[in-house]
């Protein structure tokens, strides 16, 4: 497991079946959201991600990012928003905050 404290971005690549967690510290106002967009660079396995909670690979309340595709999750803005990844093989990844 590795854990990222960071301001903005994160690039790194997954220990098969073991939880990354990255962790944003942003500009917190409460009028404020922000975006985070997870990238899978993998060309094969999907990774799992979860805000609230340690994801499993295949588990429910877990968000499917597929090999080679981006998604994008509008936050509301926190001190600090972390984010869990995890995937069943050694998937590189790159996770962005942006205001």
């Amino acid at each position: 497991m590795a854990d990222y404290l960071v301001a903005r971005a994160q690039h790194a690549t997954l220990a098969a079946a073991t939880v990354d967690h990255v962790k944003f510290t942003v500009d917190a106002r409460p009028e404020r959201h922000y975006v985070i967009h997870i990238t899978n660079l993998d060309a094969s396995d999907p990774i799992y991600a979860r805000f609230d909670a340690d994801p499993t690979v295949a588990g429910d309340e877990t968000y499917c990012i597929h090999a080679g595709v981006a998604r994008e999750f509008e936050m509301f803005a926190r001190p600090v928003y972390s984010v869990g990844l995890i995937a069943s093989g050694t998937a590189e990844y790159n996770v962005e905050a942006t205001l």
